[in-house]
């Protein structure tokens, strides 16, 4: 059974971890959002030396929202000359469950996809292998956080890096709360894609 992972003490991270490598900016951290852009400020917080890019998924033409998005993503990688590996997704609800199934579907590889309060339902298909680590937020209020183990599960037989935090119940201060509670996930993608670009800049130059 999985065991829910409690929620780092206040002052555990700070605001921003000016430890990040000094070559972090060749990682993107892409905001697959459905709503205002105004929590982007948040997270950028986490760690503002590498880059960060908001996408939208309402621009989406329906019912095509994930070849739509798998096209914006790979757009950005090749606009930056980057490595997937280089990659990390965010998302929150129905936008950051779009950007979980693309991973999941084999249409995408990234280092990793942190979800926020996504939905817990089994995949839609057959998973396939990715390296991609998945990260999980969720509120104790939250209707589907009970079931959420039939994901959890299905990722885990697939031999998939899978991790969950339960978060109380959204108060006043929800998204500073989950901005800050999520930071600790948020960074160890971060620091993993950075390690990635040190060990591949180190063995260009061998």
């Amino acid at each position: 059974m999985t065991k829910p992972f409690a929620r780092p003490p206040a002052g555990a991270f700070p605001a921003t971890f000016h430890g990040a490598p000094r070559r972090s900016r060749k990682v993107v951290v892409a905001v697959v959002t459905a709503g205002a852009a105004a929590e982007l400020t948040l997270w950028r917080q986490i760690s503002p030396a590498v880059g960060w890019v908001r996408i939208d998924v309402r621009e989406a033409p329906q019912p095509d929202g994930r070849a739509w998005l798998a096209r914006r993503l790979t757009d950005l990688l090749g606009l930056r000359q980057l490595h997937a590996s280089r990659l990390v997704l965010l998302g929150q609800g129905e936008a950051g469950r779009l950007a979980l199934d693309l991973v999941l579907s084999g249409a995408l590889s990234c280092v990793g996809v942190m979800g926020v309060d996504v939905s817990c339902a089994s995949p839609p298909g057959l998973l396939q292998p990715t390296m991609a680590r998945i990260r999980l937020i969720s509120h104790a209020d939250d209707a589907e956080a009970a079931g959420s183990l039939r994901l959890v599960d299905a990722l885990r037989r697939a031999d998939i890096d899978i991790r969950v935090m339960r978060l109380p119940s959204r108060a006043g201060d929800a998204v500073e709360t989950m901005v800050r509670a999520a930071s600790s996930f948020l960074f160890e993608l971060i620091a993993i894609a950075s390690a990635q670009v040190t060990e591949q800049g180190s063995n260009h130059h061998v």
